[in-house]
């Protein structure tokens, strides 16, 4: 407890001291806000000099660069290794001149360095980046434009220091002096190291806290640090395309507030003697008040010893009136304890009622609670039971609208993986693929511990649940695999919802198989088991949008097929077209093409990239097989054909099919003119010819 003397001192002191404080703070955030932005406009002031003096001195190497490119040495020193030492002097002189580049480089047209100053050779002659300028510069320069070019590079070898980050300035040299020829020569490299720029600005600076930094792009400001920014375009007349670097001059936190309290120091000095002043002459103001409020202390203290207080011991009126005040309620609070005492017996017995009654409410609460907690208890479960055949069912529409009509098992495999994890089962699950012609694809889900063998009484039943593991299959006949669940006690609305799932993708197999079916016949000849004219086309539609792929095309028509199919029927025809099939498959075997049928006695074969090369030996092959006798409707028959080529080494690929068959009509031609000659002449061959 606190006595009132010295509260109500406490409560004038900090009623006096408290707005005092509050001016003080109010000033002190003035001055400290002053002094903050007095600093901010020295650091854009700062920034702005940094600014000016990097422009300047990149305009004057700008215009160094323009008349060291011109000069007679220079443009003499790219033919003629004479120059070469007065090539190399004048780049000291320049380098000395102008301190941010770190080296020179004479180019020739061709990319060699002609002479240099500083650095090395070889990462100038490796640099892509620098060889893509030279060649634009060039392409520029053919089409009247004058200026040069400059680009930011990172290279360890020609910027070693720093981040390795400069400045590459190229010009073009060009002039009849040399060999009499108008256009560009070579070119003239500078390098200007970023460190170099930041030095140069760090000469410009004034202060000496500032921290400068260099870049197109700056790392995000730190946190607590105050910092203003300068953008410096370079290359926007002489050089293109011009680039943005941007200046950051910063200052630390520390830096910050030593500069402020700095400033501010002498003015919080002179407050804090304003305050000691001010308290002095307040402690000595109330020094009557302190003694009038210990003579009121004194009566209080009197009272509380039971003491009455019987004449008025003090001069105040005020202080005099509350003793008088104090005696009566004295003989009050006598009756009023008294009174008090029969009132505490009856609240007493009140009270002992109403915790019975309490005590009854509570246990009917609680029976309340049961019931309520037990339904929704029971609501809880079938809600949680309905979201997880939502999420089941969501998450299977989401399958089949992913999935497209022709995808392979790997993508298979991951979708189904993706959306069974999507539905958020939290039991261990492994899914088995194994279609028809296909291999087996496994997936097994972080903490599956069972085997990947599936019972086979599991293939013809809806799931089949065995010591801790369902097996629910893919329903045939195009089904071809299983989903595995590992769980003691699978909820009822999963176990449909799995069961659903396996339905939904066995189904898509289904009709998978079935398209792919479909786009097989449609591309596959019936006879020969060959591709057909429309996988032909596809073919070649693919290879001409390959730019970059060499094809060769192998046009072969089967002689006398109709000669055949007039004399022994078309089963005899389609004899000879199987074994004419049959005999270029063989041809084709270990070379890199493929055959197809794509008319009633035409053949094609495609090679494709390193299959042209090999184009020799399938030649000799076919020659070899030309003629060799092969049994046709009981009798023995030589089989020939007429072969047409063309590549696209000498053929544009648009022109392949016409020029390959009008080689083979040649070929074909000569056959039958010969075959007429032998038959005018009365010889026959041993074997029926075909």
């Amino acid at each position: 407890m606190i006595r009132l003397s010295r509260f109500f001192i406490g409560l004038i002191f900090c009623m006096l001291l408290l707005p005092l404080s509050v001016l003080g703070f109010i000033h002190y955030q003035g001055l400290k806000e002053f002094a903050t932005q007095t600093l901010v406009t020295e650091l854009n002031s700062e920034a702005f000099v940094i600014r000016e003096n990097l422009e300047n001195e990149l305009g004057a190497l700008t215009g160094g660069l323009r008349l060291l490119t011109g000069h007679e040495t220079i443009i003499k020193g790219i033919a003629s290794l004479y120059y070469g030492s007065q090539v190399r002097e004048r780049f000291e002189n320049f380098v000395n001149r102008y301190s941010v580049v770190s080296s020179l480089y004479l180019v020739s047209r061709d990319g060699r360095v002609r002479e240099h100053f500083g650095g090395k050779i070889r990462p100038v002659e490796r640099n892509q980046a620098i060889r893509q300028l030279m060649t634009r510069l060039d392409k520029a320069y053919e089409s009247g434009v004058l200026s040069g070019r400059v680009a930011v590079i990172e290279d360890k070898e020609l910027v070693p220091t720093g981040d390795h980050m400069g400045l590459v300035f190229i010009s073009s040299i060009s002039s009849v002096v040399v060999r009499g020829a108008d256009g560009v020569q070579g070119f003239l490299i500078a390098i200007i190291p970023f460190d170099n720029l930041l030095a140069q600005a760090n000469r410009a600076s004034h202060m000496e806290r500032s921290t400068v930094e260099l870049g197109e792009t700056l790392p995000p400001n730190q946190s607590g640090f105050i910092s203003q920014y300068q953008r410096l375009q370079i290359g926007e007349k002489d050089y293109a395309p011009s680039i943005n670097l941007f200046i950051r001059v910063s200052r630390s936190p520390e830096s910050m507030r030593d500069a402020v309290n700095e400033a501010i120091r002498p003015f919080i000095s002179y407050q804090v003697i304003f305050l000691l002043v001010l308290m002095m002459v307040f402690i000595f103001s109330f020094r009557p008040i302190l003694r009038a409020f210990n003579a009121l202390y004194g009566i209080i203290r009197r009272m509380e010893a039971g003491q009455l207080v019987e004449a008025t011991t003090s001069r105040i009126w005020e202080f005099a009136h509350t003793e008088r005040l104090l005696i009566d309620m004295q003989s009050r609070i006598r009756q009023q304890l008294s009174t008090l005492e029969e009132n505490n017996q009856q609240l007493a017995g009140m009270a002992r009622e109403k915790d019975r009654y309490l005590e009854e409410l509570s246990l009917l609460n609680q029976s309340l609670e049961g019931k309520v907690q037990e339904r929704t208890n029971k609501l809880a479960l079938t809600l949680q039971r309905l979201e997880i055949s939502n999420r089941i069912f969501n998450q299977l529409i989401h399958l089949r609208q992913a999935l497209p009509n022709d995808a392979s098992s790997e993508l298979l495999l991951t979708t189904v993986v993706k959306h069974l994890v999507a539905c958020e089962l939290e039991i261990p699950f492994a899914i088995i693929l194994q279609p028809a012609n296909e291999p087996r694809q496994v997936y097994t889900h972080t903490g599956f511990t069972r085997d990947t063998i599936v019972p086979l009484q599991a293939a013809t039943s809806d799931y089949l649940f065995d010591a801790g593991l369902y097996t629910i299959p893919l329903p045939p006949p195009f089904g071809g695999g299983w989903i595995l669940l590992q769980s003691d006690n699978l909820r009822e609305e999963m176990l449909r919802g799995m069961m659903l799932f396996a339905r939904e993708l066995g189904g898509y197999l289904e009709n998978r198989a079935l398209t792919n079916r479909l786009a097989f016949w449609a591309r596959t000849d019936g006879l020969t088991g060959l591709g057909n004219r429309i996988a032909f086309d596809q073919t070649m539609a693919d290879l001409e949008t390959s730019l970059d792929k060499e094809a060769g095309l192998f046009l072969i028509d089967v002689n006398g097929l109709k000669e055949l199919n007039d004399t022994r029927g078309h089963e005899a025809g389609d004899a000879l077209l199987r074994t004419v099939a049959e005999r270029l498959r063989q041809c084709l075997q270990g070379i890199n093409g493929s055959l197809y049928r794509i008319g009633g006695d035409e053949f094609v074969i495609l090679l494709e990239g390193e299959g042209v090369e090999q184009k020799g030996e399938l030649v000799a092959r076919l020659q070899q097989t030309q003629f060799q006798p092969a049994t046709l409707a009981g009798r023995e028959h030589g089989v020939s054909f007429s072969v047409g080529y063309a590549d696209s080494h000498k053929t544009p690929f648009s022109l392949l099919y016409k020029m390959a068959d009008k080689a083979m009509y040649q070929q074909k031609q000569a056959y039958y003119e010969h075959k007429h000659g032998v038959q005018d002449a009365g010889l026959e061959d041993s074997s029926e010819s075909v």
